[in-house]
């Protein structure tokens, strides 16, 4: 992997790497991507293959906006869709305790940015494609995840080859 490797700064970000061994069981390092920082690999199988890749990540911004990363292969986009491939962030209320306003009715309270590990399968947030996108890899190409619009922190990313699907007559078998 070629980035910025994270170098925790204080209690606080050493917590975050004691929380991510814990989430995913790995000791692998974590990289930043920022503005001025991207996370590159290279897919060194001897064969081409449809993979999509699922991420571990940990938003480090406060934003509402959910935080996009770009995926290049080779430094081009495969797809319109890879240069902004959602993060989703997670939100709690800041309190169970709903207020009323004059008329007796219940205020939503406030929400907040949950800040922890999470792993999402890199797939169109508008649901317009099913199921994750597939990225065509073949060996040596290099694989590189960029800043779109807020800083965050990559753990592991898994590529996944596609599950092949069975053949047309075998569905057709277990038709009554």
């Amino acid at each position: 992997l070629e980035g910025t490797e994270f170098i925790p700064d204080g209690a606080e970000e050493e917590a975050m790497l004691a929380d991510y061994e814990a989430f995913s069981g790995l000791t692998t390092p974590v990289f930043t991507v920022d503005a001025t920082s991207s996370l590159s690999f290279t897919f060194d199988f001897n064969f081409a293959t449809l993979n999509y890749f699922t991420v571990d990540y940990y938003l480090l911004d406060e934003g509402v906006e959910d935080t996009k990363v770009s995926v290049r292969i080779n430094g081009e986009l495969q797809f319109y869709e890879a240069q902004a491939m959602v993060l989703p962030s997670s939100w709690a209320f800041v309190s169970d305790t709903f207020a009323l306003d004059r008329y007796e009715n219940e205020l939503q309270p406030n929400s907040q940015k949950v800040k922890q590990w999470a792993n999402v399968e890199l797939k169109d947030p508008r649901a317009l494609h099913a199921g994750a996108f597939a990225f065509f890899l073949e060996a040596g190409d290099e694989v590189t995840f960029e800043f779109v619009n807020a800083p965050f922190l990559i753990g592991a990313i898994h590529a996944i080859k596609q599950p092949k699907l069975p053949p047309y007559e075998r569905s057709l078998e277990r038709q009554p």
